[in-house]
């Protein structure tokens, strides 16, 4: 449900081959010339105003390195419509106007302009030679063509990640980085299992962008992989401060209880999900997970069931997640108890009844109790063929079935 990646002071050193880490302080224009920094800056002022084109007509001419590098952050990042992030519709915004409801509604007939972000820089530098900051420019417009389209793209998603990650080293064996490309390598280290390098990205991050929580919630999980727990502990606190979405608070809350499960203290973690369930609007997430760890761990059936009964109550789907747990631990009899619990909630579901009563029947099969099997079955066919969702169930009906006339001589 969440995000990526991160945390750490630079105590890690060589992270790449000449890259010796991160300054505190970056100013990615620093080499640009005067010039074309204040185009940059009228730019950057209309992108505030949410006038994209009229940012775009700012930077003027692709006639420097920086404003390709600038260009295909406009483009990118606050188009409206994208063709395979080559065509771009980037127009003046209203004041009611909101990007990305735009995007998932627009109806306007602006015209698309060809921004192809390869051929752009590949010409460039055919004609100025190489240019670190546009290797900047190429992890950027990689990584988020990664994000947006996946293997939809023209090349894969894995070939769009390694192109992100070689432009990416390139272009801080020069010392050049941004925010967004610090979370992208981040979390590029993250799937490739690099918690050092990953962590030292993140860490640096944070940095820049305090109140970032998504980057301190990475910068927690960096140090979770390496056994630091209790580091762990003090970047999410910053997560959850700072988060905003209550959906990746839960995440939040869960990796939380994990800091203190994998190190066996399992009252740590009860503790936490306590706080998360008062703390949460939405806390489905993590009633079960508190559920789940009464069951496991604590094996205190009767606190479970009370965190598993408010979590179907909450989501009738989660009743097949309780089911499953339980029927792992082969605990029949709380089970079945469990199912007769279940019933008593939304009611008027014939799907969800229909469902709890075919997972009844294997219950009372696996106990060898067959007449009770065929009532459930019975019951449950009539439901799910209420629903209109009995076929999905048929085979198997027919199989089990067979098998209470077969045992239940």
């Amino acid at each position: 449900m969440k995000k990526n990646v991160l945390k750490s002071l630079l105590a890690l050193g060589l992270l790449v081959s000449g890259f010796l880490g991160f300054a505190q302080e970056y100013d990615v224009l620093k080499d640009a010339p005067a010039e074309v920094k204040e185009r940059i800056a009228k730019a950057d002022e209309f992108i505030a105003q949410k006038q994209y084109a009229s940012a775009n007509g700012a930077l003027g001419l692709d006639d420097n390195e920086y404003i390709i590098y600038k260009r295909t952050e406009l483009y990118t990042q606050y188009f409206v419509q994208s063709l395979m992030h080559q065509m771009f519709v980037i127009k003046n915004l209203e004041k009611n106007e909101d990007l990305l409801d735009l995007r998932l509604n627009y109806t306007g007939d602006a015209a698309m302009t060809m921004y192809n972000v390869e051929e752009v820089i590949d010409n460039f530098q055919s004609e100025h030679g190489k240019k670190p900051i546009l290797n900047l420019a190429l992890g950027n417009f990689y990584y988020d063509v990664s994000q947006r389209y996946g293997d939809q793209w023209l090349i894969s998603f894995d070939e769009l990640r390694k192109l992100a990650k070689v432009n990416y080293t390139k272009a801080e064996e020069a010392g050049l980085y941004d925010n967004y490309s610090l979370f992208a390598m981040g979390s590029i280290e993250i799937n490739d299992k690099e918690w050092e390098k990953a962590e030292n990205h993140f860490a640096t991050l944070v940095k820049v962008e305090n109140e970032n929580a998504s980057a301190w919630y990475n910068l927690a999980l960096t140090l979770m992989y390496q056994g630091r727990y209790e580091e762990a502990r003090e970047n999410i606190k910053k997560s959850i401060k700072f988060e905003t979405n209550e959906d990746w608070k839960i995440d939040e809350y869960l990796l939380w209880s994990d800091s203190y499960l994998y190190k066996d203290d399992v009252d740590g973690a009860i503790k936490v999900l306590n706080e998360g369930k008062k703390k949460l609007k939405n806390n489905l997430n993590v009633t079960f997970e508190l559920g789940k760890i009464y069951f496991v761990y604590k094996y205190d059936y009767a606190k479970a069931e009370k965190e598993f009964i408010a979590a179907v109550k909450s989501e009738p789907r989660v009743v097949s997640d309780v089911l499953a747990l339980i029927a792992q631990t082969q605990d029949w009899e709380n089970y079945i108890k469990f199912i007769g619990k279940a019933k008593k909630l939304h009611s008027k579901d014939d799907e969800y009844q229909g469902y709890v009563g075919y997972m009844a029947a294997q219950g009372y099969l696996v106990k060898g109790d067959f007449e009770s099997a065929k009532k459930e079955l019975d019951n449950a066919e009539n439901k799910l063929k209420k629903a209109e969702v009995y076929e999905d169930y048929e085979e198997t009906f027919v199989e089990m079935r067979e098998l209470c006339a077969e045992q239940g001589k």
